[in-house]
């Protein structure tokens, strides 16, 4: 009976204070990171890849993450560096791939110009 009142109570609590290894910041401690980082709400927002109103509405305690987004909410927030090279490397990607687009592109108009099938 015992056991069962401590997993009740645990799953009762909201997300956030479930304490274990992955995450151990409270919200208020986010938002203090956040801060820090002097990053607005919209920009964690954009790296959580979520609405601004979904991060707002928790930082205001309008609505409250859910224990996998706390997780990563911390995450963006304590691997900043990680998450600008990352970010970094994304666009490099994505460049590379719109080049090589416009390469293919370029070919297609050349041989349209040119008459052949």
């Amino acid at each position: 009976m015992q056991m069962f009142l401590n997993i009740h109570h645990l799953i009762a609590r909201p997300p956030w204070l479930i304490k274990n290894e992955i995450f151990y910041m409270t919200i208020q401690e986010l938002i203090e990171r956040r801060r820090e980082l002097r990053w607005s709400v919209n920009e964690v927002a954009r790296r959580l890849g979520m609405p601004y109103t979904t991060v707002y509405k928790w930082e205001k305690g309008i609505n409250h993450p859910t224990r996998r987004n706390m997780e990563l909410w911390e995450q963006v927030l304590e691997n900043k560096q990680d998450a600008d090279s990352q970010e970094t490397e994304y666009l490099k990607m994505l460049v590379n791939s719109q080049q090589e687009q416009i390469e293919m592109l370029k070919s297609e108009i050349e041989r349209l110009r040119n008459g052949k099938t």
